[in-house]
């Protein structure tokens, strides 16, 4: 995605949704992370809370 900006492959947000397959809000929260923590924000892995991801408190089951 930064590397699309950089090169200038890409000018608007809605052309790194289409070739990501991502929600706009989702580009515009990476993007947003990049300028304020820079690209060692963007790489950081945060765990899951209860509640939240695969086998969180609050996952569904559909039978």
């Amino acid at each position: 995605m930064l590397w699309w900006i950089k090169s200038g492959q890409v000018k608007e947000q809605q052309e790194i949704r289409k070739r990501l397959a991502k929600d706009t809000s989702t580009i515009t929260r990476w993007l947003q992370k990049y300028r304020t923590d820079g690209i060692s924000g963007l790489l950081e892995i945060k765990k899951a809370t209860a509640g939240e991801g695969a086998g969180g408190s609050c996952q569904r089951h559909w039978g």
